[in-house]
């Protein structure tokens, strides 16, 4: 019975230094939601292909999903089975989790979605200054 209650007492141990070091971290660093719609929207822009992607909906919204082929966002160096793949199964649902864009994939459209107008300055911004922007941007 006492090896039941040393047991016990262990789990408790465990799940209460486990509780205090998680609020410890939370209180070491406290989110900043300003910073963290900027680190998705910065992570969304980080790819070439996404990049692509959203200035082109930002140009014309709602967008046929056949207006992103791989023939369309690809570079001469691309592999275009892979960026087929990588578009569907990766830089779409990306978009799509980060609420950038809708992505309907009954109706083939992609719209501008709910948290567009968050990243909407960034894309402008790459707009406007395309010429001053290294090779191959968006």
């Amino acid at each position: 019975m006492s090896h039941s209650r040393g047991r016990y007492a262990e789990d408790i141990d465990t799940v209460h230094v486990s509780s205090f070091m998680e609020s410890e971290v939370t209180m070491i660093e406290p989110k900043n939601t300003l910073t963290d719609a900027l680190d998705v929207s910065l992570d969304a822009l980080s790819h070439p292909y996404r990049r692509r992607i959203l200035t082109r909906l930002h140009d014309q919204n709602p967008r046929k999903e056949a207006e992103f082929s791989a023939d369309e966002l690809a570079d001469d160096a691309d592999d275009i089975d892979r960026l087929v793949l990588e578009i569907h199964h990766r830089h779409l649902p990306k978009l799509a989790e980060a609420g950038f864009i809708d992505w309907d994939r009954e109706a083939d459209v992609l719209t501008r979605g709910p948290r567009f107008d968050e990243i909407a300055p960034l894309i402008e911004l790459m707009i406007n200054h395309r010429d001053e922007l290294p090779a191959g941007w968006p």
